[in-house]
């Protein structure tokens, strides 16, 4: 062959190389277009989730879509990523018991009832003792060192307690509705009837571990229940404390009422001069 068939055989197959590795290349292009396309759309699903619960129709094996809703704030927030934004709307009216403690963590999570049934959607927690049978707990909100908890629509109420629990005995971090340990959060009420029970909505930790949280509340309308039974196992507060020491936290309330305190501070445990509030 001479040298310039050669030559010419180089070039076909150069050129031929060459339309084949522009075809990967485009090839490859299209993957990486459809990767970084797919990488924000993965993220924003994560970052914001909207999740059903249905206490008379769920099943918290559902996946928490309209069509298919979870049973319990339990099943729908515990095995959600500690991260981003959880609207949690509540399909049905009915008593939303907190059947164990319900993950806040770093989340923003926010539970929507309905503002014109207020009294329809009740979120209540379970009372429980330990191992040993003394100390009486409730299951909780459990707050994390970001997240916040927004919950509009609905009447909550804290811990109550029957002749079964007698002899036991209680702690602002153990019947809590909202626990703070190691917590830096924020609580926010809006069209909410508040009922006061044995246990109080929250606490300020500043013994064995530090915790707070700000609390935010409007059209919020807070009742101090008469306790028929148990009333020596009672911390009836909007805001309990646990510790001696002073934790800064913000307390606001607008357009609230209240009912059985003569005022905001009979809410509060523990005035301390590093509370923000706006009605203590």
């Amino acid at each position: 062959m001479s040298l310039e068939s050669q030559v010419a055989a180089l070039v076909s197959a150069a050129n031929s190389l060459t339309s084949q590795v522009a075809g990967k290349m485009s090839q490859i292009d299209q993957k990486v277009d459809k990767a970084t396309q797919a990488v924000p759309e993965a993220v924003n699903s994560l970052a914001t989730r909207t999740i059903y619960v249905d206490v008379i129709n769920g099943d918290n094996n559902n996946i928490g879509s309209s069509d298919s809703p979870k049973r319990t704030l339990r099943g729908a927030l515990n095995d959600q990523p500690d991260l981003g934004t959880v609207i949690v709307n509540l399909k049905s009216p009915g008593n939303y018991q907190l059947d164990g403690d319900v993950s806040i963590g770093n989340k923003n999570v926010f539970i929507v009832g309905s503002a014109t049934n207020k009294a329809g959607y009740v979120i209540s927690p379970v009372a429980y003792l330990d191992p040993d049978g003394s100390a009486i707990w409730s299951t909780q909100f459990v707050l994390g060192f970001t997240g916040s908890v927004r919950i509009s629509g609905a009447t909550l109420k804290t811990l109550t307690l029957d002749a079964s629990y007698s002899g036991g005995y209680t702690s602002s971090f153990r019947t809590s509705m909202f626990t703070t340990i190691g917590a830096n959060a924020i609580i926010s009420l809006q069209h909410i009837d508040l009922e006061i029970n044995h246990g109080p909505m929250t606490h300020q930790h500043s013994e064995g571990s530090f915790g707070k949280a700000d609390i935010q509340f409007r059209s919020v309308a807070v009742q101090k229940k008469p306790l028929l039974e148990l009333p020596e196992l009672a911390r009836q507060y909007v805001v309990d404390h646990y510790g001696s020491s002073q934790i800064p936290y913000s307390y606001y309330a607008t357009t609230s009422s209240l009912q059985g305190f003569a005022d905001w501070s009979e809410t509060v445990s523990f005035l301390n001069p590093l509370i923000t509030s706006n009605v203590v």
